[in-house]
């Protein structure tokens, strides 16, 4: 008979337990970025977007936003080839209109970064690094921002 009394109310202390684990997580989950993504891939240097898709595991820290960029280096990069090395951003100021991208857990962000133009309209071919930071929106230079993903591969040249 006794037995039948404990049981519901450990199963309610089970119960209780584990909720409250749940909510610990919930609030303790750090900022980061599970997945990063582009399309098309392979990705040609004379395409004028390229499709991102982004998982964020949890909120960025208060004061802070995800910030998508995309940075080109070979050769051919630089003023005199009209192709800046900075070739697309989520950043105020670029030529993708910003978009402040806070995060929650397991939220998935779909963006389209445009070439600058600067750049003629084009992304520049030659290595390619696509990363997600964590930016203060206070100022993106600060010293707590940091790279939170990182995706290399090689923009292609069409001839």
């Amino acid at each position: 008979m006794r037995l039948a009394a404990v049981l519901p109310a450990l199963a309610l202390v089970l119960v209780a337990t584990t909720a409250t684990s749940e909510l610990k997580d919930a609030r303790t989950a750090r900022e980061g970025v599970s997945s990063l993504s582009f399309a098309p891939k392979p990705f040609h240097d004379n395409l004028p977007r390229m499709k991102v898709s982004l998982t964020t595991a949890a909120r960025a820290r208060r004061g802070f936003e995800y910030v998508v960029v995309l940075l080109v280096t070979g050769p051919e990069t630089g003023s005199m080839f009209n192709c800046d090395n900075t070739v697309a951003s989520t950043a105020p100021g670029s030529a993708v209109p910003h978009q402040h991208i806070l995060g929650a857990p397991g939220r998935t962000y779909t963006l389209w970064l445009l070439a600058e133009r600067g750049s003629g309209g084009h992304f520049c071919h030659g290595k390619a690094t696509l990363t997600v930071s964590s930016v203060s929106m206070r100022g993106p230079l600060s010293k707590d921002s940091h790279i939170l993903r990182t995706v290399s591969f090689r923009i292609l040249r069409s001839d």
